[in-house]
């Protein structure tokens, strides 16, 4: 049987701030070193890829496929958390929520010592 998930009511709570804060400038996602995935399929892509994730929130909308990503999540330590389908809209930056949004940890890639990549060379025509 699954954990229990604790229910965010208040438009005040500190997580629905932050992700309002990410929704907004880009400089508001560069200071708090985070990014939003909004969407099942993108949610999947940064599990997949083992993207740091400062949490996840989702609603009663979230169809069967979302689902058993939250299941997913949550056996993995990832803070899961379920808000009103209307707290959702309001956060939501897509014109139909699909239920499910991360907020996830910005972190730079390293840059290879030796570039696996082949320059192209230039012939003059």
């Amino acid at each position: 049987m699954g954990q229990l998930i604790s229910m965010i009511t208040s438009t005040h709570n500190p997580k629905l701030k932050l992700v309002r804060a990410l929704l907004g400038r880009a400089k508001e996602r560069r200071d708090a070193g985070a990014f939003l995935a909004e969407g099942i399929r993108l949610v999947e892509e940064a599990a997949s890829s083992n993207w740091p994730m400062r949490f996840v929130l989702f609603d009663e909308t979230l169809n069967e496929r979302g689902r058993s990503q939250v299941e997913a999540l949550k056996s993995r330590g990832v803070d899961v958390e379920e808000v009103s389908s209307s707290l959702m809209k309001s956060l939501s930056d897509t014109e139909s929520p699909q239920g499910i949004l991360a907020v996830l940890n910005e972190f730079q890639l390293p840059i290879p010592n030796s570039p696996n990549f082949i320059p192209h060379s230039r012939s003059n025509p």
